[in-house]
């Protein structure tokens, strides 16, 4: 609830004015083992797992490396960087684990964004992608 949904267009537009810009991520929210092969150019990796089992130092963590502020009440997310959640497409449930898992913990769902097509959705355009980890070929 709360999380807007993009496609593409937004997609571009997000990279060329949040993360270019450094006020955005992109978070790949699928499993290591997923995003070493091949992920979004400039996403970086936080599993939809480790927030599921994130004690308050991971949260903790994970939202000061986000931008969010420590303060007396809790949170203060007023300079927080922007997300946009993916996965590996529709068929795929590891985003919404993800969203789920970092609203619970008290992220803000208006900082956020679920890029409905995912990864298989962005390979499948023909648009950019990175491999993270090299395979040698024996």
């Amino acid at each position: 609830n709360g999380v807007k949904t993009i496609g593409e267009v937004e997609m571009m537009d997000y990279i060329k004015n949040y993360v270019n810009k450094d006020r955005g991520v992109i978070v790949d929210a699928r499993l290591p083992s997923w995003y070493k092969v091949e992920t979004i150019p400039s996403a970086i990796n936080i599993p939809f797992t480790l927030l599921e089992e994130a004690d308050k130092e991971t949260v903790d963590t994970i939202f000061s490396s986000l931008g969010a502020k420590r303060n007396k009440n809790g949170w203060d997310f007023s300079n927080a960087k922007t997300l946009i959640v993916f996965d590996n497409g529709v068929w795929c449930d590891q985003a919404t684990r993800f969203v789920k898992s970092i609203l619970k913990a008290g992220y803000p769902a208006q900082k956020m964004a679920y890029y409905r097509d995912g990864f298989q959705g962005w390979k499948l355009l023909g648009l950019t992608t990175v491999i993270m980890e090299k395979k040698e070929v024996r």
